[in-house]
């Protein structure tokens, strides 16, 4: 009684009546216990405000820290060493990668692309040397000796490998060079059943041998040839744009290092008006390692364009010229002999060959000129080519003589080599007097051609050999470029860090 009297009197809330524990399922009021169980809301602010607030209230008191921070010296000092890392780190990396591609594409370049090109080139050749080799032992009086047949048949088989290679080594996008390929591939059994017809008519002496021949020559010539000119063409293209993209300096990746070097220059000067020190130790290695950087990837920059600018000059433009004179060589050494097989001359046949000569010589001219002064033994090889073009030229002019006299079997001897023709055609038109010296042998078109050939067939395998040194040399250049750029970007890290870190203890 006395405790409950008590409660009574100080004005206390009574706790629920008597029973209410018993029916407070049914009828208890806890509406006390509301403000335990909904948040207070301020009025007119939605619910959402709230939230937002709550979620966001901590990372704003953070940002707010940090502003505040960045507004001080050691802020300021802290912003400028991560925004140096970065820069640092991005420019490192961005040509780290651009070099680590490069190389890659070059390796590419030298192991891929132009091996293909030269197998493209090695069908060119091959194809026209088979179609001069078929007519010059069909020209040959009775069967063909066995040397010309083997040249014959290691021509087929070189050009047939050599597309093999070209197509193996053709990326599958490449649906212009592939369907070249197929071309050359289909119309080249065409052409060797028709030489061999033309041989078995002319082993049993039929006279419809020579037109099987004609037309051989005539597939040759107007089909298989210019499709794998147009390959060679393609592939050489290939190589050249691609040395040309390669070789080009790394203007993005670079800029990155000098830019980087400038804000390493630019936070240093701060420095030093901020705290008075002219120097800082870490900022000075970062910047001589930036600078070494810097300087290697220019000289290995302009190593690759130097080594490009080279091959461009002392071997892709003499490959193309040169194997442009062999191609025309073959081509006019075949008309020369079918004019003899056919026993007739085209009407422009003299002005055909004059051309011909005219453009091996500019070809060799051309080399002559971008080959090196002190290379004597290049030189040598050049000028015996021109001999050799001198000689054809001779012997062509006599072997044209004699066809319009129609004196076939000294033709025959002139262009095909097959024996000394009468005492009376190895002397010049003019008789010599005694007191001359005696006269020389009429020179052989067929050994002046086979010279040449094998002269010009050198010089080309200089000229690609001298193009491919230019493009390891590229290689070379960038060969560590990429790990030693990334090294390097990471000891200027590390030393810019280690540099402001000493700056940044002063303010503890």
């Amino acid at each position: 009684m006395t405790g409950t009297g008590a409660s009574t009197r100080g004005g206390d809330n009574p706790g629920p009546p008597p029973g209410a524990a018993a029916a407070g399922k049914n009828v208890g009021d806890d509406r006390w216990l509301d403000g335990h169980r909904q948040p207070r809301q301020v009025a007119g602010r939605h619910p959402a405000w709230a939230v937002a607030k709550e979620t966001f209230a901590q990372p704003l008191a953070y940002t707010r820290r940090m502003v505040t921070f960045a507004a001080t010296s050691p802020g300021v000092m802290t912003l400028i060493t991560l925004v140096l890392i970065v820069a640092i780190g991005a420019a490192g990396f961005s040509l780290s990668q651009s070099s680590a591609t490069r190389q890659d594409k070059l390796t590419q370049l030298i192991t891929n692309t132009e091996p293909v090109a030269f197998a493209a080139h090695n069908l060119y050749t091959s194809l026209s040397m088979a179609d001069t080799t078929a007519t010059t032992g069909f020209a040959q009086a009775g069967i063909e000796d066995a040397a010309t047949r083997e040249r014959y048949m290691q021509a087929i088989q070189r050009a047939t490998l050599s597309a093999t290679e070209a197509a193996a080594g053709i990326s599958g996008g490449d649906e212009q060079a592939i369907g070249i390929i197929v071309t050359v591939q289909q119309e080249l059994p065409v052409y060797a059943g028709l030489v061999e017809t033309a041989r078995a008519n002319n082993r049993a002496g039929n006279p419809v041998g020579s037109a099987y021949l004609a037309e051989a020559s005539h597939v040759m010539r107007d089909t298989i040839l210019p499709a794998a000119a147009q390959l060679f063409d393609h592939t050489s293209a290939q190589v050249t744009r691609q040395q040309d993209i390669l070789t080009r300096p790394q203007w993005v990746p670079i800029s990155g290092l000098v830019a980087a070097l400038l804000m390493l220059v630019a936070a240093q000067i701060w420095l030093w008006w901020r705290t008075r020190r002219r120097l800082n130790k870490g900022f000075v290695a970062a910047t001589v390692v930036m600078l070494v950087a810097l300087m290697w990837t220019c000289g290995a920059s302009f190593a690759m364009w130097y080594s490009g600018t080279r091959s461009f000059e002392e071997a892709a433009t003499p490959l193309a010229s040169l194997t442009e004179a062999r191609i025309v060589a073959q081509q006019t050494r075949t008309a020369e002999t079918l004019a003899l097989v056919r026993r007739q001359k085209t009407n422009n046949a003299e002005r055909e060959f004059t051309d011909a000569t005219t453009l091996i010589n500019n070809a060799l001219d051309q080399y002559s000129r971008q080959a090196a002064a002190d290379n004597h033994q290049l030189r040598e090889e050049i000028q015996r080519a021109k001999n050799d073009v001198a000689r054809w030229r001779t012997a062509h002019d006599l072997f044209t003589a004699a066809e319009k006299n129609g004196e076939f079997d000294r033709a025959s001897a002139i262009a095909l080599g097959t024996g000394e023709p009468p005492a009376a055609d190895r002397t010049h038109t003019e008789t010599p007097s005694p007191a001359q010296t005696p006269p020389q042998p009429v020179p052989s078109a067929v050994d002046a051609f086979d010279s040449l050939d094998a002269n010009l067939a050198g010089l080309i395998t200089h000229a690609r050999t001298v193009m491919r040194a230019h493009l390891n040399t590229g290689l070379a250049a960038t060969r560590l470029l990429s790990a030693v750029v990334m090294v390097l970007s990471l000891l200027a890290m590390i030393a810019v860090a280690l540099g402001m870190r000493r700056r940044l203890q002063e303010y503890l």
